[in-house]
């Protein structure tokens, strides 16, 4: 990890849930450069796409750090919605919007029996194959994922996987996927209470992104115990 992602790291790290999203970012890639407003930033750093990620303190900073953007700023990750009047970004009209819920630290999750199977890089090829139809995401990126982060995986007889989940590159948990015949037999929630004990055990907040009509995902979230915290959108000019 180079100096600057420990300097910004440090500088997030009195409001772990607040900046879940900085803070998963920043202690994976590197911060690539940074632009401050008074105890406000937003820093620049590159997973599939170079992208922007902002740390606002204080309402009133967001002007001053919106005249620090370069028309070279195309891609912006995991932005607060009731940032967006003052940001006045572009693309934000056709922006990915999401809920985000973290999991609140006094919410317990253990369950003594427990236990899966990680991803690896072997499965990713069929794992990818199983979603590709509705994915937004490519195969590199997949494979990049079960490469740097967490995972869990419940595997058939035949050691195929059949259920799944991981992280994303800012560390919300996604790439959820139950094959078809194990559906009903609660293996979502299994594998997603597993990965959020992965999460916890490195000393970081769970927490996910949910599209608004993902009633299932929501449902399933909240049952676990995850609180809503506020709308975010992703707004990728690249893709």
């Amino acid at each position: 990890m180079n100096s600057l992602n420990r300097a910004l790291l440090k500088k997030l790290s009195d409001d772990p849930v607040r900046f879940c999203n900085q803070i998963g970012f920043l202690s994976q890639y590197p911060a690539d450069s940074v632009e401050y407003a008074g105890e406000s930033f937003f820093f620049r750093g590159k997973s599939d796409y170079l992208w922007i990620f902002f740390a606002v303190r204080e309402k009133k900073d967001l002007y001053k750090l919106k005249k620090k953007l370069t028309v070279k700023d195309r891609n912006f990750a995991s932005v607060p919605v009731h940032f967006l009047n003052e940001l006045e970004l572009p693309g934000a009209s056709s922006a990915f919007i999401a809920g985000q819920y973290f999991l609140p630290r006094d919410v317990n999750i253990y369950r003594k029996n427990d236990f899966a199977d990680t991803l690896h890089v072997g499965d990713a090829s069929y794992v990818y194959a199983a979603v590709k139809q509705n994915a937004w995401y490519s195969l590199d990126y997949l494979v990049e994922r079960i490469t740097m982060g967490p995972s869990v995986c419940v595997r058939d007889e035949k050691g195929d996987p059949i259920a799944w989940t991981g992280t994303h590159d800012d560390g919300a948990m996604g790439f959820l996927y139950v094959r078809q015949e194990y559906r009903g037999k609660g293996l979502a929630k299994k594998i997603s209470r597993i990965l959020a004990g992965r999460i916890r055990s490195v000393r970081k907040v769970p927490f996910v992104q949910i599209e608004p009509g993902n009633t299932a995902s929501i449902h399933l979230s909240k049952s676990m115990g995850f609180r809503y915290m506020h709308d975010v959108c992703w707004i990728d000019k690249d893709m």
